[in-house]
């Protein structure tokens, strides 16, 4: 009985660490901060930023992690609690906590199959889950017991555990509540707070915001105008891919490198922010790569797969539409591993137009003095010492 219950145990606690790291990963995919994709973002499959981001990772507002979380804290002080109970309520109790932990597994597995999307994270809890189980049910048939009788035992001991007036149950409940309290605060109070230290990001408070986005705001609006000559349309050699609204308010310059950390971030966010502000601003893409191999600006290269991702990422474009560069975007700068079509491989080394279109582009920030990127215009006017902080802010004084 001793080993069985040990399995469980360590069983039990690595699934308690692992929802302890899927919530903080909940928080950061959707912080709005996050610099770098997480390590299990590996592929268009492989992508639990993505499952992070979906609308399956919450439930009634609150994320299916801290489910999770409180579930193992359930169990945990549940093999203490009933350890010293018979052992067909003990094993009762487990079978109930093992039978309550495959069937959401099973369904969000499902669910990932569908989506054809995996979070590698989950995917261990789903496996400590079923192990959990089998292990259970194992143990049972193995003494020729009865699996419904166990069950309804499991479900008795706790139904009588509970209701009861004892000190014991209600000192355990109150416990409980804690931690479930804990639990659901984790992701605001003591998550969030290191997202954005690890982000290299100041939690700062709104009048600290307000006050800077209305400096940068009032710079802004004194700087020169700058015309690129942007065309969204007409000629594909020198199309600007562009995201939003074709005729929006407002033009948002973004020059880019493709291996630059900080312009994914920015890029993503400015991309966020006009999903939820259609028709006020739409974001052209500029390229700008700090690689020596199409850069002849530069002493020294930075990137080595800065020039041949941007010709490829146009490829995508002009090869299959404005959708195209944009999915291309994203699997470049979100996904560990990056395999792109034969067909944007082929353009990239043999469509001269491709190289033309990164070429003009180089030389346009050349002529701006551009030397780091992102580098932000927003109506040909020079956006300086945006933050990711008050980005929202800065775009709403703009609009307005």
């Amino acid at each position: 009985m001793l080993k069985f219950s040990n399995k469980i145990l360590i069983l039990t606690l690595f699934g308690l660490g692992i929802s302890v790291l899927l919530l903080y990963h909940h928080v950061a995919a959707n912080s709005g901060i996050q610099i770098f994709s997480s390590y299990c973002s590996i592929n268009e499959l492989f992508d639990c930023d993505a499952v992070a981001k979906s609308k399956y990772s919450v439930f009634l507002g609150i994320p299916i992690a801290s489910y999770g979380l409180f579930f193992y804290c359930f169990f945990v002080i549940s093999l203490f609690l009933f350890k010293a109970k018979a052992a067909e309520n003990y094993l009762g109790t487990i079978l109930v906590l093992a039978v309550l932990g495959l069937i959401p597994s099973l369904i969000m597995a499902g669910i990932s199959i569908r989506e054809q999307k995996i979070c590698l994270n989950c995917s261990f809890l789903y496996l400590i889950n079923t192990a959990i189980f089998i292990l259970v049910y194992l143990h049972i048939k193995k003494n020729k017991l009865c699996l419904s009788e166990y069950w309804v035992k499991g479900l008795k001991s706790y139904f009588k555990f509970f209701l009861s007036p004892s000190i014991k149950s209600i000192l355990v409940s109150s416990l409980l509540l804690l931690i479930l309290f804990v639990i659901l605060i984790l992701p605001d109070f003591v998550f969030l707070p290191l997202v954005y230290k690890f982000n290299g990001q100041s939690n700062v408070d709104p009048q600290k915001i307000a006050v800077e986005s209305q400096m940068i705001f009032e710079n802004w609006q004194n700087e020169e105008v700058i015309d690129f000559g942007i065309r969204v349309e007409g000629d594909l050699s020198e199309l600007d891919f562009y995201y939003g609204a074709k005729e929006a308010l407002h033009t948002i310059v973004v020059w880019t490198d493709f291996e630059c950390p900080f312009c994914r971030i920015t890029t993503h966010a400015l991309m966020s922010y006009i999903n939820k502000n259609k028709n006020k601003f739409n974001l052209v893409f500029k390229n700008y790569p700090l690689d020596m191999n199409c850069n002849n600006k530069l002493t020294k290269g930075l990137h080595e797969n800065a020039c041949r991702w941007a010709k490829l990422a146009r490829c995508a474009g002009l090869e299959d539409g404005l959708p195209a560069f944009w999915n291309e975007y994203e699997k470049i700068t979100r996904f560990k591993v990056y395999l792109p079509a034969k067909k944007y491989e082929l353009c990239a080394s043999q469509n001269p137009v491709v190289s033309q279109k990164l070429q003009a582009d180089i030389a346009q920030g050349i002529a701006l003095g551009l030397s780091n990127t992102p580098t932000i215009y927003i109506d040909g006017k020079k956006l300086n010492n945006l933050k990711i902080n008050n980005l929202a802010t800065v775009l709403d004084l703009i609009a307005s």
